[in-house]
């Protein structure tokens, strides 16, 4: 499904459901990588800001996606370098490194699914979303993350066995659960 069927950026921004689209996909993206949905939406305003500001630099409108995904994983890396030496003074400060308590968007998938999907580690699961949910090549997926595309492959392919051990232990669970209830 392409959002972006027009060639240029003062077209996109006047289009209130191709906005909507990638508005969608940032914060999805963005909740993918922080685990935190207050994060995740701090994450994808500033995205949306520096995209904005930058505009000039996107030479394709149809390549935004990749384009704001890839600025958006730059300032995520970003704020995880800061993160990394900092003292905190307060248990305030760490709010921000504490997983929300929100759900995940489950993108049309079933609870179990979503499940697994918070199980897997972000270095596989978010080349697994990209591939599955955003529905990108893996030549795409390997330029947006800065990898070989064998790397792309194999994650990937790591992620969905993580997937489903995750699922086969819950269906085990479950089974269990039902038999002795």
């Amino acid at each position: 499904m392409k959002i972006i069927e027009t060639t240029k950026w003062e077209d996109f921004w006047e289009n209130q459901e191709k906005q909507a689209a990638i508005h969608r996909y940032i914060r999805r993206m963005a909740y993918g990588l922080c685990r935190n949905s207050a994060t995740a939406k701090d994450l994808a305003q500033e995205t949306f800001l520096i995209a904005f500001n930058k505009r000039d630099q996107l030479k394709n409108p149809e390549k935004i996606k990749p384009w704001m995904f890839v600025i958006m994983r730059n300032l995520f890396l970003g704020i995880q370098e800061k993160a990394k030496g900092k003292i905190f003074e307060d248990y305030n400060d760490l709010e921000d490194l504490i997983p929300s308590p929100a759900p995940p968007c489950n993108d049309g998938f079933s609870d179990e699914v979503a499940k697994a999907r918070e199980n897997v580690p972000a270095k596989y699961r978010v080349p697994l979303e990209l591939a599955v949910i955003s529905d990108l090549s893996y030549k795409e997926i390997a330029e947006m993350l800065d990898i070989p595309i064998g790397t792309v492959m194999s994650r990937i392919s790591r992620g969905k066995e993580m997937m489903r051990l995750a699922l086969g232990r819950q269906a085990k669970r479950q089974t269990t659960n039902a038999e002795s209830g």
